[in-house]
């Protein structure tokens, strides 16, 4: 009959545990909507991604520091028309220098323009906002990061 060894049982406890607490978000947004803003003219010849500076509204409430140092990916799926745009990944570097991650959750208003009738190549001119209502609080979690 198996023994049970309860050292080896309290640290398989404990890191359960410890797992749970790290899933929690470390900082949370709660705002309407979330706008990013293109860096500089981006072209795209087939479906891809474009970077954004994100930013909320004022009067919103949470973390917002978070943001200050934040890029977000949108996703531009040219197969078909209208053109559609979906949030991807959100990477910022935390307050506490602290690498976190998102991916934003609601709706983003089409933008940008097509230079021909098959909408390829689509431009993003610099400056140009995209905008997003959002379903939910941000929520940014850590990323891990390659030490060396």
């Amino acid at each position: 009959m198996p023994r049970c060894h309860k050292p080896a049982l309290i640290l398989a406890i404990s890191v359960a545990c410890l797992g749970l607490v790290q899933a929690e978000s470390l900082y949370r947004i709660d705002a309407a909507e979330l706008v990013g803003t293109t860096l500089f003219d981006q072209e795209l010849l087939e479906s891809g991604l474009v970077t954004v500076k994100p930013t909320v509204a004022a009067d919103s409430g949470g973390d917002l520091r978070v943001l200050e140092q934040c890029l977000w990916s949108v996703g531009i799926d040219l197969s078909q028309q209208p053109v559609i745009l979906t949030p991807g990944k959100m990477v910022c570097v935390g307050p506490a220098q602290e690498v976190l991650e998102t991916i934003p959750s609601g709706t983003i208003e089409s933008t940008g323009t097509c230079r021909e009738d098959n909408c390829l190549p689509f431009a993003v001119a610099g400056g140009t906002t995209f905008v997003m209502q959002l379903n939910a609080p941000l929520s940014f979690d850590l990323q891990p990061r390659n030490e060396r």
